[in-house]
Order: C-alpha cells, then structure tokens, then sequence
C-alpha cells in the first residue's frame, strides 16, 4: 500500500519543518516547501528523509500562481496521489491601524488567504480521491484583539472563513478542513520578535496559564492528528494551540 503523501507549505523552519518532519514520522511522504532554494529548504528535506520517508521540495513565493501549481504537480508526479495539504507558509505584520497600507493589506491577504485558497482549488482533484484533509494555520489574532495587529489578524480571521466555508462545502467529498491557532511558538522568528522588542516574552508568560511558550513540535502533533483518521469527524474548526492564553481572564 502507498504511504499517504501531504503538501506543506512553509517547511524549510520552524512549525512548518516540525509539521513535515511529524508526519514523515507517522508515515507520510512529503513534499517540503520554502521561499527560496537554499540550504534551509535542503535541510527540510534532508529531515524529512531522515525519516525513512521520501520527499520532493519546492522553492517559490506561495503568492506566485505558478509555486501552487508546481507543488500540486510534485505530489502528483514523484507520490501519484495527495492526501493531505498544511497551508502555513506566511507573513508577518505589526503595525498600527493608520499605518497600514494598502499593499500591506495586498500582501497579507495574497499570502495566507488567496494563496491558501488557490492550492486548495488546485488540490482539490486528487485530495477527493480518497476523502484527502487539510490544516490551515492560522492565528490567535483572528480571534483576539492585540495591539498593533489589525492588518495580520484581519487576514487570519478571513482564513478561518475559508477552513469553515470549505468544510461545508467539502464534506460531501470527503475532504476535512480545519485550523489550528499557535500561541506564542519558540520559533526563529518569534525569537527575533522578542530581540525586536515587537514582542514582550515576560508579559506572554504572564498572560499564560502554563507559564511557558510552546514548541513547533507541540503544533506539529496536533496538526498529525487533524490529518489522520483519528480525527475522522472533526471538520470546520479551529483548535487553540496555546498554553491556555486565549481563555484566561485573569
């Protein structure tokens, strides 16, 4: 029997490479994902390989047509079939509200909305074939007011939308989407956020019920199981990977 293969997009760092190499783990053949054709996206793969699972990787802008349409086609060529599709490859913004201009809002909409929405209408095909799922990566800003995050968390929000729509709308064809909503991630960028000062790593503890931050490897086992059979009726939500933050009101 063939092992299922997935798309995910964003892998070459961070919660995208802990979701390729996750599933590698689990038994998936992968196709890995980076901006660029550097040594990051090489060690993506080298990672995922180092699994005993094979992988194909793709460079490009994910707001580039053609990088949707060169991902769908790897996984078809090198796997024929796909089975599972993480849409986390993204872009970050923080600035206040009159600050943002409109080819901010153009960028942020065309990276984690239109190009989600254009990879999924492409992959629709072959994730039918056999009831494929999919994982949006989404933000606690969509569902939470945080200063400075207007244009990002709008974008976020929009993406929810679509996981909901597409559920509905998918469900006959057997193909589940959900998101999943990290807290604050010890990621490279997150790092560089606190260095930045655009990010207070005391006043996130703070805010935290378990009083730490989280690990690109606690939202890669979540998003294993979104995309598994255990996770067979579960469709159209967004789970809150995040240490407590979005609930506590203290």
């Amino acid at each position: 029997m063939n092992r299922p293969a997935a798309i995910v997009t964003g892998s070459s760092s961070g919660i995208g490479r802990a979701c390729a190499v996750e599933l590698a783990r689990s038994g998936w053949d992968i196709v890995v994902h980076g901006l660029g054709d550097d040594a990051a996206l090489a060690e993506a793969a080298d990672d995922v390989r180092a699994e005993s699972a094979e992988c194909a990787a793709v460079a490009g802008d994910v707001a580039d047509p053609g990088t949707a349409t060169a991902l769908v086609a790897t996984a078809e060529t090198r796997f024929g079939r796909l089975d599972g599709i993480v849409s986390n490859a993204g872009a970050g913004l923080t600035k206040p509200f009159p600050d943002v201009a409109d080819e901010d809002w153009h960028g942020l909409f065309e990276v984690h909305v239109a190009a989600a929405a254009r990879l999924l209408r492409l992959a629709r095909p072959l994730l039918a074939v056999r009831g494929g799922a999919v994982v949006g990566m989404s933000s606690l800003a969509a569902g939470q007011a945080l200063a400075g995050r207007t244009g990002y968390g709008s974008v976020k929000a929009g993406l929810e939308g679509l996981v909901r729509q597409l559920a509905a709308e998918w469900a006959g064809q057997r193909i589940r989407v959900n998101a999943v909503a990290p807290g604050t991630i010890r990621t490279p960028l997150v790092e560089r956020n606190f260095a930045r000062g655009l990010l207070d790593e005391e006043a996130v503890l703070n805010r935290t019920p378990l009083g730490r931050l989280g690990y690109p490897s606690e939202i890669a086992t979540v998003v294993r199981f979104l995309l598994s059979a255990d996770s067979s009726y579960v469709t159209g939500q967004t789970l809150a990977v995040d240490g407590g933050w979005s609930i506590f009101g203290g």
